[in-house]
């Protein structure tokens, strides 16, 4: 379960986007940020093949459990107990922990006090198969036997320690045990999810602005229509990629200077993801990292620069952060996703 004391710098990533756009400001020229609420439908990035009509779990544990979770769902598949076409097998055995150094962090307030955390390395067998045993056939595969987590933030050392002894490996065995279900449910899965992005204008009298600023309009209407046409995408894209073509980013007076260019890139991201074009997607949102690493050292940021955007709570691919944000008067928490990172590869 995530809290907001596993999340640092919560609104950072934001913050940072805005500080890299407004950089360097020209005489005619200005970003307007819009947020638009839209959906994001991710088909399955591992579709199976039609000629399956079933599929059985088995679970090799290591060690029997109090109970077993709910199979995870197959898209376009019945679940049988038994005898499914296919076969899921879920392994998660020999898991141990070793903790690593412990840290510290001051928070500061109104009651000012240290928190105490560590990072803990984990290893073991954590792995799912999707066989189809009649023809001996391995569908897909997935193998993940060590990484590194990080504790929860604890008032006083003596709790940490006590969770370190006690529930820890019990706590992330079952954590990884999720994230498997998570991968399994995000690449075999088709999706609808409720999504955040940023939509960026330009104002300025420059004909290129104004073309950035018109395709920005038009893609706000496509995207919060109740069925989304990708087609009407396309032409806003080769806009942008042809105005992002021009950037000059070393040259602040240049008409597509570094703050114009980090714009067209976050309307990149946001575009390339709702057509499901990763490979795109990827290319804009490294050139983003590439071009503006350096500048966050300065304010005391150790994370690469990223941009970002916000999904609900239903998403089960890999997360930065958690904000809390408002959609027709109800409050919530959404999860913060960078581009960067969301759809390279799934799970936690």
């Amino acid at each position: 379960m995530r809290t907001f004391s596993f999340v640092r710098a919560q609104w950072l990533p934001a913050a940072f986007a805005l500080t890299l756009l407004a950089a360097h400001p020209a005489s005619s020229q200005k970003i307007a940020e819009h947020k638009i609420w839209s959906t994001f439908h991710k088909a399955a990035s591992a579709p199976i093949d039609a000629k399956y009509k079933s599929y059985s779990v088995e679970y090799d544990l290591g060690r029997p459990l109090l109970y077993l979770p709910a199979p995870p769902a197959l898209q376009g598949l019945e679940y049988k107990k038994t005898g499914g076409d296919l076969t899921l097998v879920i392994r998660h055995k020999g898991f141990a922990t070793q903790p690593e150094q412990v840290e510290k962090r001051n928070i500061i307030g109104g009651d000012t006090h240290e928190q105490f955390y560590c990072p803990i390395a984990y290893s073991g067998t954590s792995s799912y198969e999707l066989l189809d045993k009649q023809n001996n056939h391995v569908l897909q595969h997935f193998e993940q036997n060590q990484g590194t987590e990080r504790s929860p933030e604890f008032n006083y050392r003596w709790d940490l320690d006590l969770y370190l002894r006690n529930a820890c490996t019990e706590e992330l065995s079952k954590k990884r045990l999720q994230a498997l279900r998570d991968r399994i449910n995000y690449t075999m899965v088709d999706h609808n999810w409720t999504v955040r992005l940023g939509v960026n204008a330009v104002e300025g009298e420059m004909p290129a602005y104004q073309e950035i600023s018109k395709a920005a309009t038009e893609f706000e209407k496509a995207i919060t229509e109740p069925t989304l046409d990708k087609n009407k995408l396309l032409p806003l894209v080769a806009t942008w990629e042809a105005q992002l073509a021009k950037a000059d980013w070393t040259n602040k007076k240049a008409e597509i200077n570094r703050k114009v260019a980090n714009a067209l890139l976050g309307n990149l991201c946001s575009a390339y993801m709702l057509l499901e074009d990763y490979g795109k997607l990827q290319e804009k949102a490294a050139l983003y990292t590439t071009k503006n690493s350096g500048l966050l050292e300065v304010m005391g940021n150790e994370d690469p620069p990223a941009i970002t955007f916000e999904i609900e709570k239903a998403y089960t691919g890999p997360i930065y952060q958690i904000a809390e944000l408002t959609k027709d008067n109800v409050t919530a928490n959404y999860y913060v996703v960078k581009y960067s990172g969301a759809l390279a590869g799934p799970g936690k």
